[in-house]
């Protein structure tokens, strides 16, 4: 039906969004490559935003406040790294 089939490209366009899934040149779908994504700790500051810890070992990745919305200080999570902040420290996205 056209309602399910539009669910369906929502829930593509959200997918893609959160860096689970990409468009390849062919114009398919397909996994996200998994070298973008770091796994580690958050830890939140005081005024809004924070940083992933990475298990690592390598440098923190900026969070922003935007992004603390999706997790708690000490939460385990995945990050996506979506580019630089002004001060150019990586800046990430949670996906998990």
């Amino acid at each position: 039906t056209r309602k399910e089939h539009d669910g369906f490209q929502k829930r593509l366009a959200a997918m893609e969004r959160d860096g689970q899934i990409e468009l390849n040149r062919k114009g398919r779908y397909e996994l996200a490559h998994q070298p973008n994504f770091v796994l580690g700790r958050v830890q939140g500051h005081r005024d809004g935003f924070g940083f992933l810890i990475r298990d690592d070992g390598e440098d923190d990745i900026f969070l922003p406040e935007r992004e603390l919305q999706k997790a708690m200080h000490n939460d385990r999570a995945q990050v996506r790294v979506v580019g630089y902040d002004r001060r150019g420290r990586p800046e990430g996205q949670i996906v998990e």
